[in-house]
């Protein structure tokens, strides 16, 4: 439902690359208000995929008064987070009668990604270059979890496409599945049954909301830590950070199938060899690693016993 506040401080937040999810991930448990980020890709709608990653602008629709508050709280990030000087600036405008969806759809850029054309339900596909044997994905409009366009999210789909043209999982858990973009994804490239959990209160109806856009039957989200999850899982996915992830590294052995697959994302590369450290010492055998900016992920097998 679209959301109309009658007078809010518009602040953009112009950062240095690969801070986009950490950024609005703050903003929504901080509680400054609704945000968006305005990262798009040079070739418009349908883009090649391109190695280089581009600069964010965050926008965030603030309570009139705030703006010393969160200059404040946005200086201290960035010296937090150790962003040279100079390497971010802040604006702010004052709107009114601002609707936030009309926002989301102003920012919101379809893109490709290992087969499939990510969109959202006011995109007209007709009007979309698809290539033959693309998939079409369509994410829920006012997602409270971004478009997808992430960078580990896209390592996520091209793990996912591999995975399922080498060797197709009959079931797939995703943990921390926020808009269920990559428990669908995998429902669409194939795999018979997928699943996804996350504790925020907002993702389950999102990632079925998904589902159900994209006609997907055989699939179950619920709200829940990872310790809700069970069963023998042969295909995981956790786009998480990476203390979480180290810390789950066990339990997520204890929940993979003999010889099963796990991708991990949502891993700063300056965290990726305690990750990587920590999920060996779990059971785990690294595969394979992929980097995109500051980002990495990885793929890993589980051993054949528990």
């Amino acid at each position: 439902m679209s959301e109309t506040f009658p007078s809010r401080l518009r602040a953009t937040l112009h950062a240095p690359p690969g801070w986009e999810e950490s950024l609005l991930w703050l903003m929504q448990e901080e509680g400054w208000g609704p945000a968006v980020s305005e990262e798009s890709y040079p070739q418009g709608l349908l883009p090649d995929e391109i190695p280089a990653v581009r600069s964010t602008d965050l926008v965030v629709l603030l309570e009139t008064g705030a703006e010393a508050a969160f200059r404040a709280r946005v200086a201290e990030l960035a010296a937090d987070f150790g962003w040279p000087e100079g390497a971010w600036r802040l604006r702010f405008e004052l709107r009114c009668d601002q609707d936030w969806e009309a926002m989301w759809r102003g920012h919101w850029r379809a893109f490709r990604c290992a087969g499939l054309v990510v969109h959202a339900p006011f995109h007209d596909l007709a009007a979309l270059p698809l290539r033959p044997g693309d998939l079409p994905l369509q994410v829920a409009a006012g997602s409270a979890f971004g478009t997808g366009g992430h960078a580990t999210t896209r390592l996520a789909l091209r793990v996912l496409g591999g995975w399922c043209a080498a060797d197709l999982p009959d079931r797939l858990l995703d943990v921390g599945t926020g808009s269920g973009i990559l428990a669908v994804a995998a429902g669409l490239m194939g795999v018979g049954e997928v699943a996804g959990m996350d504790p925020d209160p907002a993702s389950a109806l999102q990632a079925r909301a998904t589902a159900a856009a994209n006609g997907l039957e055989r699939s179950f989200f619920w709200r829940g830590a990872l310790e809700s999850a069970a069963g023998s899982w042969p295909a995981i996915t956790a786009n998480l950070q990476a203390e979480i992830l180290q810390e789950y590294a066990p339990l997520l052995r204890s929940m993979a199938a003999p010889g099963g697959r796990l991708f991990l994302g949502g891993i700063r590369r300056r965290k990726l060899e305690a990750t990587l450290a920590a999920f060996q010492a779990a059971g785990w055998s690294p595969q394979d690693i992929g980097v995109r900016g500051r980002w990495a992920g990885t793929t890993l097998r589980a051993g054949t016993s528990n």
